[in-house]
């Protein structure tokens, strides 16, 4: 099982340090929701760039495969239950959502994130 792991961004800050207690006998969903009116909450993939840092949900990555570098974002993929990467190839959208697999992170450079780098994501 995956580490779970949050940060937020709130009053142009970005907080790694969320102390929540992970058990059976917390209702995390409840606290969750009590820190979401204060701030934006992402969560942590259970993986790791190229460079051995931590990716959440709202990084900004480059990812390389064999077509290409692209730049595109972390998101939680409803549909897919996970997280997942949309890269697009020339007009036409390539494997429409790329799921993160373990091996498939060494392929990840995080280079920001959607909040502190939006400037990026022009």
């Amino acid at each position: 099982m995956r580490e779970l792991k949050f940060r937020t961004y709130q009053h142009n800050k970005m907080n790694y340090s969320i102390d929540l207690p992970f058990n059976e006998n917390v209702d995390i969903n409840g606290q969750l929701e009590e820190i979401a009116e204060r701030c934006v909450i992402m969560q942590f993939t259970g993986l790791q760039d190229k460079n051995c840092r931590d990716i959440y949900e709202g990084d900004i990555v480059l990812y390389t495969c064999n077509e290409g570098t692209f730049q595109t974002t972390v998101k939680w993929g409803v549909k897919r239950h996970g997280f997942v990467l949309n890269v697009y190839l020339s007009t036409k959208r390539w494997n429409k959502n790329k799921i993160f697999s373990l091996p498939a992170s060494k392929h990840i450079e995080i280079i920001g994130n959607i909040y502190e780098n939006s400037d990026l994501l022009s």
